[in-house]
């Protein structure tokens, strides 16, 4: 890996971590200390910040024992108050925890719709249950849960709280809430996504009453999650499409707020192939490029904006850096992304230079596409059933057939115009060059 700094201007954690749960925050932190950008001292640090905004007091014990560094006092005192605490709240939730006990019930709970069937047998049988104070205490009692970091439980109790609440109780949105961030910290991808589908499709209705502000944090979290789960599917960066992309609340969020974001909006539509989604690509990329640009954003830019080719080649392979730190990128997390990013890129890399040039040398594609002459040779050989275009070995050359360009009209034109003045360009250096040389020679 190069220099610290030629990777860490890529992290987007810190800005990332303003709208994301602080659990979710860990496992970013877990993924950066195996890329050895950060050192283990300013990521032991960071954890333990964000463990201090939890109640999982044994990791901190862990972090501070690898460093060999003594144990402040204060993590005892914690311990003892978190205990205390989850202790009075088992002592007000005995009833409903012995009834989350019976896996029987349980499996009848998780076979049932919402709505009040469960609750009537649920509290025919045990009437304790019905008391009024009952929901609110069993929600304080797995929030705490959730801080210990008991996600499989608190999954199970959030669950039983959204069978027998009434759907248009407040409480059900933060449930739903809840669900959907334990769904991704034990890595249940679609019923993450299920939960997460449900708050965003009913984020106006409960959140009516509250302030703007609020509602836009509530809208940057939903955008945030959707990166953590969408991209784990195997259909998920069409759902992200869908559900995030094409909508125009969370896309103004995205420009006044976080920027950023449109890191995974460029990947999705390179990756993806999504030709008729670039024209809108570029514009919010070009709207925003002085507030936030990276080798992704700018390789679309070189290539459908400024028509430079080698700025484009350069991003492309700058983008590397991205996939091997980005946490959403990752091959841990998202194996194909980076194949998938590279061949959409090429593609378009290809497409735009065939509507330039009639004929390409096979070299010169290689140097374009950072192949070596075989598998460029052999890459566009993929493309022959789609592109309509011809190899001529002998040659190594590629010949390009007529195409359709009413998506690329204006592109093409401004870019010969410019193709023709940097040829012009480039000529005038070298003759200049060689003069010089014989010149001093």
């Amino acid at each position: 890996m190069e220099t610290d700094s030629n990777y860490k201007k890529y992290d987007l954690s810190k800005k990332i971590s303003k709208y994301i749960d602080v659990h979710l925050l860990v496992k970013i932190l877990d993924h950066l200390s195996t890329t050895n950008i950060y050192s283990t001292e300013s990521i032991s640090k960071a954890k333990i910040k964000a463990y201090y905004q939890t109640k999982m007091i044994s990791p901190i014990r862990e972090i501070y024992e690898n460093l060999d560094t003594p144990i402040p006092e204060e993590v005892d005192e914690y311990e003892l108050k978190y205990e205390e605490e989850h202790d009075e709240l088992v002592q007000c939730n005995v009833n409903t925890l012995e009834v989350l006990g019976d896996d029987t019930l349980i499996e009848e709970l998780k076979s049932l719709n919402n709505g009040d069937n469960f609750s009537l047998k649920l509290f025919s049988r045990f009437p304790e249950l019905n008391e009024e104070d009952t929901l609110p205490n069993l929600f304080n009692y797995i929030r705490i849960l959730f801080d210990m970091g008991r996600y499989d439980h608190v999954r199970v109790c959030l669950l039983y709280m959204m069978k027998i609440l009434h759907y248009a109780d407040p409480l059900y949105f933060s449930v739903s809430w809840g669900l959907a961030i334990s769904s991704i910290l034990i890595e249940e991808w679609s019923e993450a996504a299920n939960h997460l589908q449900f708050v965003m499709e009913n984020s106006e209705s409960y959140n009516q009453n509250k302030k703007n502000m609020d509602i836009l944090v509530n809208d940057l979290w939903i955008i945030h999650a959707s990166v953590f789960v969408y991209f784990r599917l195997s259909n998920g960066r069409e759902q992200f499409t869908d559900k995030i992309l094409d909508k125009p609340l969370y896309m103004n969020a995205m420009q006044n707020c976080c920027p950023y974001m449109f890191r995974y909006y460029a990947f999705t539509v390179v990756s993806s192939n999504k030709r008729n989604a670039i024209k809108d690509l570029v514009k919010i990329l070009e709207a925003e490029r002085e507030i936030y640009s990276d080798p992704i954003t700018e390789f679309v830019l070189a290539l459908f904006s400024d028509f430079d080719f080698d700025s484009a080649r350069k991003n492309l392979d700058e983008c590397k850096k991205i996939f091997e730190i980005d946490y959403f990128l990752c091959e841990d997390s998202f194996p194909s992304a980076y194949d998938d990013f590279v061949n959409g890129a090429r593609r378009l890399l290809f497409e735009v230079f065939s509507r330039i040039h009639k004929i390409i040398s096979l070299q010169m594609l290689s140097e374009w596409l950072n192949l070596d002459l075989d598998d460029a040779e052999r890459w566009v050989v993929s493309l022959l059933k789609r592109e309509n275009v011809k190899i001529d070995s002998k040659k190594g050359i590629i010949i390009i057939g007529n195409k359709d360009t009413s998506f690329y009209s204006n592109l093409i034109s401004k870019t010969k115009l410019l193709a023709f003045k940097s040829q012009v360009m480039y000529l005038e250096l070298k003759n200049r060059v060689t003069s010089l040389s014989g010149e001093y020679n």
